[in-house]
């Protein structure tokens, strides 16, 4: 079995894996970290690896904690990528390493086909990962939290939109106009990055990850597979 460990800028998110299948999850605060992988190590003693990649500020305590594990314990870096694996990014030291765990992770899933992963968290990122094994490159764009507060503290006169609620082709409402401008021009823009790879690179394949996956209208032609956890497959593969 392996344990998989995503540190990202707030909260830690703990897949267990039995083979291809997961078997148990959970998100906690960094503080928490090592009290939930001790719990997870201590009710499953057939754990033999504990995969991790981290984007938070150094964690001095846990990985003191991770290295004197008696597990096989592997860390996921862009500054060595794994075998197969070349990188095209120009500045891998800066490369968040739960971007290239998650086109890993679609790797594992479809290998067959050159990748697009869109992750909707805080921000939208889109990395694509070719056939042969090399991790172009991708974007970062505001996420829907991000970009409806940016229309509140940015302006005069527009409220704070929730994200939640209904979203018509056409705004009938401030609110309403406010978030279907946000949430369907997202919508908008994965399409859009969808055809514009198709032409480029041919057949391709596409994921949606991410908190906030379900809030986007895809058009069923953009043959979108969703997953919530792309980025734990990834780190399994290591």
């Amino acid at each position: 079995m392996t344990l998989t460990l995503d540190l990202g800028n707030t909260c830690a998110k703990l897949v267990l894996f039995d083979g291809d299948m997961v078997k148990e999850h959970r998100t906690c605060v960094h503080a928490d970290c090592i009290t939930a992988i001790a719990k997870i190590l201590q009710h499953h003693p057939a754990i033999t690896r504990l995969c991790w990649c981290s984007v938070a500020a150094p964690l001095p305590l846990l990985e003191r904690y991770l290295a004197q594990l008696p597990l096989a314990v592997k860390q996921l870096s862009p500054l060595r990528p794994p075998q197969g694996i070349t990188i095209g990014y120009t500045t891998p030291e800066t490369l968040g390493a739960d971007r290239l765990a998650a086109v890993l992770g679609a790797r594992a899933l479809r290998s067959d086909c050159t990748l697009l992963v869109i992750d909707a968290g805080t921000c939208i990122t889109f990395d694509v990962l070719t056939h042969e094994g090399c991790y172009l490159g991708g974007n970062i764009s505001p996420g829907v939290a991000m970009r409806l507060r940016a229309l509140h503290e940015f302006t005069a006169r527009l409220p704070l939109a929730e994200a939640e609620g209904e979203t018509p082709l056409l705004g009938t409402s401030t609110d309403t106009a406010l978030r279907s401008g946000v949430v369907r021009g997202i919508s908008f823009e994965i399409e859009g990055y969808i055809r514009r790879l198709q032409a480029q690179y041919g057949s391709i394949c596409a994921f949606l990850t991410g908190g906030n996956r379900f809030n986007f209208h895809i058009s069923s032609e953009s043959c979108i597979f969703a997953d919530d956890f792309l980025v734990a497959r990834g780190l399994a593969q290591l």
